[in-house]
C-alpha cells in the first residue's frame, strides 16, 4: 500500500475553496486506475490531492488527469511516493555556530594553581532541522536561526557568544530547497524549544494553519523570558510572538503520529522535547539540546548560563540513556559537528 502526495498546478479556471473535483490517477507501472475526488485547499491558495492507492500500483510515479465539470486539463505530474507504516529522516544541514567551550561543557578550561592562565578553545558547532516525513505527514523539526541573527537581529552580547557565523546563507526556505521540499510541503512543525537558534525560522508559518508543536512549559517561560528581565536571555519575542498556530503538547510522553514520540526532556529549558522516531532498521533518539555534544551525553553538563535546572537536567539524561539501552537508537545531539556529519551520512 502506498501513499501519494502532490500539489499540482490549479486548474485552468478558478476554483472555489472547498469545491469538489474529480481526479482520475493513473499509475505509469502496473495497470491500475482509480478516481479519487478531492477539494481544493485555500492554505496555500492552490490544488492539493492526497490518495492511497491499496492495489496494484507499486510506481514511483503517477500520471493525474483532473477535470471540473464540462472543463478538463491534463496534468502529467510526478507524486511523492510514501510507504505506509514508512519513515524517512532528511537531515537539514542550518550552518555553523562558533562559541568557547566552556559554554558548551561546564569547566572545561579552568585557572588553577599551577596554570593560571589555560587556553580557550573556541569550537564550532552544527546548527540542523530536520525533516520526518510518514505516512500521516510530512514534519519539520525546528527552524534554526534567523537568517539576519549576525546583522543586528540578535543582541549583540548573544552573538558575541554564540556566533552563527553563516546565518545568512542558511535561511529556511533555501535550505529546504536543497533537501527537495518547499514550506508548502511542511503539514507540522515541532519546536524542541524556543532558544533564538531554533525559533528564527518560525516567521515562514506566520498566517497559515501549519500546527506548531511546542510543550507546555516552553510556551509561558518563553514569553516571560523575552519580555522580562528575568528567566533566560536565549528568546526573542520577534521569533514566536507572531500569528502562529501553536498546538500545545502535555505531558512525558506525546505520540504526534504513528512511529512519532514527543518526549519532554526538561533541563536545558523547562519544555525542551526530543523525540524517538521509529525509522525501519534502526530507530533515531533525537536527544537535541539536553546534550550539545558528546561530553554532555557522558555525564558533563553544560554552563550553568545554558542550564534551567541541573537536576531536571540529569533526570532527562537519564531517561535517554535509558531508552538509548532499551531500543539501540542512534543518537542525534543539539550541537555536535561530528556526531551530526555521523548521524546523518554528511561524513561519508
Amino acid at each position: 500500500m502506498f501513499k501519494y502526495v502532490l500539489r499540482p498546478p490549479p486548474l485552468p479556471t478558478p476554483t472555489p475553496a472547498n469545491t469538489e473535483n474529480t481526479c482520475r490517477v493513473v499509475c505509469v507501472g502496473p495497470a491500475l486506475t482509480t478516481a479519487i475526488r478531492y477539494k481544493r485547499i485555500p492554505t496555500f491558495e492552490r490544488d492539493e490531492i492526497d490518495f492511497t492507492l491499496e492495489r496494484g500500483c507499486c510506481s514511483e510515479h503517477v500520471e493525474v488527469r483532473m477535470t471540473r465539470g464540462l472543463g478538463t486539463a491534463l496534468y502529467l505530474l510526478t507524486a511523492r511516493r510514501h510507504h505506509m507504516n514508512e519513515i524517512t529522516v532528511t537531515f537539514v544541514d542550518r550552518g555553523r555556530v562558533q562559541a568557547d567551550r566552556n559554554f558548551v561543557v561546564d569547566g572545561h578550561s579552568v585557572a588553577t594553581a599551577s596554570d593560571r592562565d589555560p587556553e580557550h578553545e573556541y569550537e564550532t558547532y552544527v546548527v540542523w532541522n530536520l525533516v520526518i516525513e510518514t505516512s500521516e505527514m510530512t514534519i519539520l523539526w525546528d527552524t534554526g536561526s534567523h537568517p539576519e541573527a549576525g546583522n543586528g537581529y540578535w543582541p549583540v552580547p548573544l552573538y558575541e557568544a554564540f556566533a552563527h557565523v553563516d546565518a545568512a546563507e542558511h535561511a529556511l526556505p533555501a535550505d529546504l530547497e536543497e533537501e527537495g521540499y518547499g514550506i508548502e510541503d511542511i503539514d507540522a512543525v515541532v519546536m524542541s524549544h524556543l532558544h533564538l537558534d531554533h525559533a528564527g525560522g518560525l516567521h515562514n508559518f506566520a498566517g497559515t494553519d501549519v500546527p506548531i508543536y511546542v510543550h507546555r512549559e516552553e510556551l509561558p517561560f518563553a514569553y516571560y523570558s523575552a519580555n522580562t528581565d528575568e528567566g533566560s536571555i536565549a528568546y526573542l519575542a520577534s521569533d514566536f510572538d507572531g500569528e502562529l498556530n501553536w498546538e500545545i503538547v502535555h505531558g512525558d510522553s506525546y505520540h504526534l503520529t504513528d512511529g512519532v514520540e514527543l518526549l519532554h526532556l526538561p533541563g536545558h529549558t523547562p519544555g525542551l522535547m526530543g523525540a524517538f522516531i521509529d525509522r525501519p532498521g534502526q530507530p533515531l533518539l533525537v536527544v537535541g539540546d539536553e546534550a550539545y555534544v558528546e561530553a554532555n551525553y557522558a555525564g558533563q553538563p553544560m554552563a550553568t548560563s545554558l542550564l534551567w535546572n541541573n537536576g531536571s537536567w540529569k533526570e532527562s539524561l537519564e531517561r535517554c540513556r535509558d531508552r538509548q539501552r532499551a531500543t539501540g537508537a542512534e543518537v542525534l545531539l543539539g550541537h555536535d559537528l561530528a556526531v551530526f556529519e555521523d548521524v546523518s551520512g554528511a561524513a561519508d
